[in-house]
Formats: structure tokens, C-alpha cells, sequence
């Protein structure tokens, strides 16, 4: 059966990065909006918007479509009333907001020297405006910020400012975990002017020689060992117990692991978890 240039385009989106993924979405779903659909193209925008989180939508338009005699469609139209009367739309995709064309330079962070590399900023083609300046930004960060306001773009200018923080009284990493050994000044540029990486569980970070350790990357043993770290590498305090399982450890599996340095003795040092 042919696929459909609407249904490809969904497709492909669903193979983007999360950003130009929800952008690529959006997009499509003001196109099929603003035709005259037929039942297929139905069925797209209640996929588009069931992915977004917008289940109103995607439960009005599979509404108008869905066979009463498939046992599929029942169980779909299940599911998405299910998920709009337990959620609604609150955790909907924002519409990404746009702005005028930018580069964005990174700037250095003390505990992560190549934070675009690690993994803990998006590179977008498409600039979105930053929640804390207000400013265009094509480099998003994509970590954790513990805040009570609902903050969904930062810019890597704001983070390394200390500007993100303050303003929305906010964390990238909870000081709570951290040693109690460690200067407050060193915990304060971490916690307030670093961008963090993302955890399945509690995001740690791991402490030697007196200070922070450097984040490097995301990494399961393979990658470990393509490093020739495999005979050198030390597990943080917290993860010894995956020493005896480290080919458990895959990168963007369920069993994650986190690669640092020291910054003095630029020993590498590996946290593990599971989701």
C-alpha cells in the first residue's frame, strides 16, 4: 500500500530530534488543517496530536473517523479519551515561538568544556526564543532545571551567566546530593551556571580531587571500551555495583552511563543507573 506524502511526513518527523521534531509536527498539522481531509488525513492530525500531548484534538478528529465496528479503532479512541480526561491538555508540546535568524556561540563552562558534543544542548535549525533574555537562540538546552516556573527554552548564555537561575530561582543540579566536603563557591557554579545532563534516576555528580569532576559524555561500556578506558576507568561510589555487570551498560539504554574527569588528576570516573 502507498504511502501517503502526509503520512511520510509524519514519518520523518517522528525520526527527528525532539525540538525539530515537535516543530516538523506543528507544521504539519496546520497544513492538513487548513485542507479539505479526507478520512486518512483524519487520522494523521489525531496522530500528530496525540504525540503533542493536545489529546482534545486528537480525540475530535479520530472521533470523526473511527469505525465502531473496529476493534482497533475502539481501542485507540479508548486510549485517547482515557489520556484527555487524566491529563487534558496541560502537558501539551508548546508551539515552538519563532524568532529572527541567530547564531548562538557557546560559551565555557567550568564543569563540562564541550557541552554541545555531550549532548546537553540541541542545535536547531529553526531559532527559538530564550524563556530567561527573551533573545533568539538556535543552541537549546535540552537537561534538567529544577524550578517551580514552567521553563521550557534556555539559551547556553543565560546558564553560564548565572541569568537562568536567578531569575526563575532555579537549580540544573540538586545540591542535595552533593558532598558536603566541597566548597559552597564550587557548588554554586554548578549547580546555578552548569548545564547538567539528564538521569534516568537522581542525576549525581561525581566529586575528586577536591572539586567537581567534568562532564564528558554519555556511554555504555563499548564506547568505554573504543576509549581504552576499560582497564583504567573508576566507578563513582554509587554505581560500584554495575562493576560486575558492565556490559549491561549501553548508551541510550535502560541501563545509562555517565562519563566524567577530574579536572586536576583528569582520572575518568563512571556513574551508572536504571530506568
Amino acid at each position: 500500500m502507498k504511502v501517503s506524502v502526509y503520512r511520510q511526513r509524519y514519518i520523518d518527523a517522528m525520526k527527528m530530534p525532539e525540538r525539530k521534531k515537535i516543530a516538523e509536527l506543528y507544521s504539519l498539522a496546520d497544513e492538513l488543517e487548513a485542507i479539505e481531509k479526507t478520512e486518512e488525513e483524519y487520522r494523521i492530525l489525531s496522530d500528530v496530536f496525540i504525540h503533542l500531548e493536545y489529546y482534545s484534538k486528537a480525540y475530535n478528529y479520530f472521533s470523526m473517523v473511527a469505525k465502531s465496528d473496529d476493534v482497533k479503532d475502539a481501542k485507540k479512541k479508548y486510549y485517547i479519551k482515557d489520556h484527555l480526561e487524566m491529563y487534558a491538555d496541560r502537558n501539551a508540546s508548546r508551539r515552538p515561538r519563532k524568532v529572527k535568524a541567530c547564531v548562538v556561540e557557546m560559551p565555557d563552562f567550568k564543569y563540562c568544556s564541550k557541552p554541545l558534543e555531550a549532548g546537553l544542548f540541541e542545535k536547531t535549525e529553526i531559532p527559538e526564543r530564550c524563556d530567561c533574555c527573551g533573545k533568539g537562540t538556535n543552541l537549546i538546552y535540552s537537561g534538567p532545571f529544577y524550578s517551580e516556573e514552567d521553563v521550557d527554552v534556555l539559551c547556553p548564555k543565560c546558564i553560564a551567566s548565572g541569568k537562568a537561575a536567578k531569575k526563575f530561582d532555579g537549580k540544573f543540579v540538586d545540591d542535595t546530593v552533593l558532598s558536603s566536603a566541597i566548597p559552597q563557591e564550587y557548588k554554586k557554579e554548578l549547580c546555578c551556571r552548569t548545564p547538567s545532563y539528564s538521569g534516568w534516576q537522581q542525576e549525581l555528580w561525581p566529586d575528586h580531587c577536591g572539586d567537581f569532576c567534568e562532564f564528558v559524555a554519555y556511554v555504555g561500556w563499548k564506547e568505554i571500551k573504543e576509549m581504552g578506558l576499560e582497564d583504567s576507568i573508576s566507578f563513582a561510589p554509587e554505581s560500584e555495583g554495575y562493576s560486575e555487570h558492565k556490559e549491561d551498560i549501553v548508551r541510550e539504554g535502560s541501563c545509562q552511563g555517565y562519563l566524567f574527569r577530574c579536572l586536576n588528576c583528569k582520572k575518568y570516573i563512571l556513574h551508572v543507573d536504571c530506568d
